[in-house]
């Protein structure tokens, strides 16, 4: 180098309450997928309502200030104890009412913010909290708190979420050491919150959680804690947006997660970046794809952006997103940006070290030629060092691109390089055979030799400065072929000057390297790596001539 909705519930082992297993990666082939993740077809999903706050606050043990304003008293301070009725009570009924919500953030009017200051953070500061508002935020951060500590996790309390409770902040952004235990905590305040007071949070984001703070030697959630969060998405009508980059989910917990979203509108972007969700999970998304767009059914998918790189889905887990996405498009369906780079591991493996041999050969290659006209003119010496480095270029930004296929940071850099050394190669090969076998057509040679290298020039343009051009890949499939035949057009004197034996395999080599396109347009599976195979043969072709036969030519 993406109706009928999922409906089902996660099932439950007799005789155990867990829903967990550690078999995340079991499965069954002749099972139909989202069963034998765990869902159970043709039933209602399940939505979760919050533990009481009486049996959080009796056992958390005095997590609750004793001194919280009430809404219904204005400013009278009311002393109550941490089971007290009163103060319960009004944590329970400020679950459905909406006057107590502190402000309805637009996520595309706060993003137009014309600051330098990040617009998440500077849209709350213009909001100040009345005293009434105020007191619910006390009592959510004091229900909060003491969850916590009910879930055993009173040590960590976090931060980010905190920060968001206190001064309403539209994208909840957790600190990092953030585990299973602590996306309970969240959930019981969203689960009773989420839809009232805390409706001001569009956007839950548990990156840090990867990358920070270890518990039993394991950063961030794992499949119990997507179970959690996606009991939250299943209720949830305000958030819009969840990231979970770097979060172990595994293909059970990417399950729960696409399940959880397929019958809610509100979710729009899910970046699931590194989550390991596994062959499985891929499949799960696809048939999550496939149902929502099934005929004579209304879609309740509001997916608009979904990250999936680098999550080790292989070869028949994105091909089967990449049918559904093709399939939702032919029915007219909201299209989706799908993410699916950098899942096959293998086939990278396998293109890499393909043109890694070439890095080799090509040092090799160029040591022997370069010895070999050393002692020649200036004419030889230069113009077989153009094509030696043209090969060395090909070969080592081919492998530096498939090398480092999961980092997103340089991807863009390394596919702009691999496709503009295509065309360093070819007019690199082109280098040695004008001007050592046309040294008699001065005209000709200096002609022939300006034309291609600027249409080499103007390649290396469009792929540099038009990355996204629609028809970029057409434009640069005639370019790679027109240059690369240019040769026919050479005079007849000049044909006959060459051996037959170098007119041979250079003709073999530009077969090779057109023979070997249809396998990278069909790019299915290990075809790239067969591609990578005949561009290594037919640069060896074309290395023989000028090595045998042009090298000796004067």
């Amino acid at each position: 180098m993406a109706s009928t909705t999922v409906a089902g519930r996660i099932k439950k082992n007799d005789g155990d309450d867990s829903s967990m297993s550690n078999n995340d990666n079991s499965s069954e082939p002749n099972t139909p997928l989202l069963d034998g993740a765990g869902f159970r077809r043709n039933s209602s999903i399940h939505r979760s309502l919050p533990l009481s706050t009486r049996l959080i606050g009796s056992l958390a043990g005095g997590m609750y200030c004793r001194d919280c304003r009430r809404p219904d008293h204005g400013d009278e301070l009311v002393a109550t104890s941490p089971t007290s009725s009163s103060l319960l009570q009004d944590l329970d009924d400020a679950q459905g009412n909406n006057g107590l919500s502190f402000h309805d953030y637009n996520m595309q009017e706060v993003a137009r913010q014309s600051s330098v200051v990040s617009p998440l953070v500077l849209a709350p500061m213009l909001q100040p909290l009345e005293p009434g508002k105020m007191a619910t935020v006390e009592n959510i951060i004091a229900e909060y708190i003491a969850t916590c500590r009910f879930y055993g996790c009173q040590d960590r309390v976090n931060a980010g979420v905190l920060t968001t409770l206190r001064f309403s902040l539209p994208s909840l952004r957790v600190s990092g050491d953030f585990h299973d235990a602590d996306m309970l905590a969240l959930a019981e305040i969203m689960l009773r919150h989420g839809n009232g007071p805390l409706r001001f949070i569009k956007r839950l984001d548990f990156t840090r959680s990867s990358k920070e703070g270890k518990l039993h030697g394991q950063r961030g959630f794992r499949s119990h804690g997507a179970l959690t969060l996606s009991k939250i998405l299943q209720q949830s009508e305000y958030i819009q947006e969840v990231r979970m980059e770097g979060n172990r989910l595994g293909p059970y917990g990417a399950s729960a997660i696409f399940l959880a979203c397929s019958r809610n509108r509100t979710v729009r972007r899910l970046g699931m970046r590194k989550c390991i969700i596994g062959e499985r999970g891929g499949l799960a998304f696809a048939e999550l794809l496939q149902r929502d767009c099934q005929d004579g059914q209304d879609s309740h998918l509001g997916l608009v952006d979904v990250d999936l790189s680098v999550n080790r889905i292989g070869f028949r887990g994105s091909l089967a997103i990449e049918r559904a996405m093709m399939e939702r498009t032919d029915k007219g369906r909201d299209s989706i940006f799908v993410d699916i780079f950098g899942n096959l591991v293998l086939q990278e493996i396998l293109n890499g070290c393909t043109h890694g041999l070439g890095i080799i050969l090509a040092i090799v290659g160029a040591v022997l030629l370069m010895k070999r006209v050393q002692d020649m003119s200036n004419r030889h010496f230069f113009s077989c060092a153009i094509y030696s480095v043209s090969l060395l270029v090909l070969y080592t930004s081919s492998t530096l691109y498939h090398s480092f296929f999961a980092l997103q940071q340089t991807r863009y850099i390394f596919e702009v390089l691999d496709k503009c050394a295509i065309y360093i190669l070819i007019a690199g090969s082109y280098t040695p055979f004008i001007t050592i076998t046309m040294v008699d057509h001065f005209h000709l040679l200096v002609g022939m030799l300006a034309f291609i290298w600027v249409l080499t020039l103007i390649g290396i343009y469009v792929e540099y400065a038009h990355p996204t051009w629609k028809r970029k890949q057409i434009f640069s499939l005639s370019m790679y072929l027109g240059i690369g035949w240019v040769a026919v057009i050479a005079p007849k004197e000049v044909v006959d000057s060459v051996a037959t034996g170098a007119t041979n395999l250079i003709v073999l080599g530009g077969v090779g390297y057109t023979t070997g396109i249809p396998f990278f347009l069909r790019d299915n599976f290990l075809d790239h790596s067969i591609w990578h195979l005949f561009v290594l043969t037919a640069s060896i072709f074309h290395w023989a001539a000028v090595y045998y036969y042009i090298c000796f030519m004067e």
